[in-house]
């Protein structure tokens, strides 16, 4: 089973969030940092790596931040969200598991970018302005998640049953 199918739907939810979600929300979901949760939790350390370095790069020319943050955090996410997986200390088909790893991947994202931009520009954080900001893309990436796993998991389940699309 290769990921080309889950990155294109990730790929269009990308799309969605640089361009409507941009506009008319002040706060959206990672969808790559989604791609990468997911993928890792499917295929394992070194797919969910690989996804996870060509997410954040995705993300990091399509972003307005400097190159290099996404790709570094996406990787690590994405390798070690398959190393558990890979140890077999993670569920890959308990949504539970789903929340926790989207939770834990998304407050390593976002103590990643703020510890770059501190340690590149100086900004300053507080604790509770970081806080405020990892908890509620946890949220947000988790309410948008968990539902896209889903259906992610069953539409995948139903085009393997289908004559040809079994390498899905």
């Amino acid at each position: 089973m290769t990921a080309a199918f889950p990155l294109l739907l990730f790929g269009t939810a990308f799309l969605l969030q640089i361009t409507l979600f941009r506009v008319f929300l002040p706060h959206a979901p990672d969808t790559m940092l989604l791609a990468t949760v997911y993928c890792g939790v499917k295929y394992m350390k070194i797919r969910g790596y690989q996804i996870g370095i060509i997410a954040g790069l995705v993300q990091d020319i399509f972003s307005t931040g400097l190159l290099g943050i996404n790709l570094l955090s996406k990787g690590l996410i994405g390798f070690h969200i398959g190393w558990l997986r890979e140890n077999h200390l993670l569920n890959p088909n308990s949504p539970p598991a789903w929340a926790a790893m989207i939770f834990l991947g998304t407050l390593f994202n976002e103590f990643a970018i703020r510890i770059y931009f501190a340690g590149i520009f100086g900004a300053q954080f507080t604790s509770s302005e970081i806080i405020y900001a990892a908890m509620t893309q946890a949220l947000l990436n988790i309410i948008l998640g968990l539902p896209l796993f889903y259906l992610l998991d069953r539409l995948q389940a139903r085009l393997k049953q289908k004559p040809g699309y079994g390498n899905l």
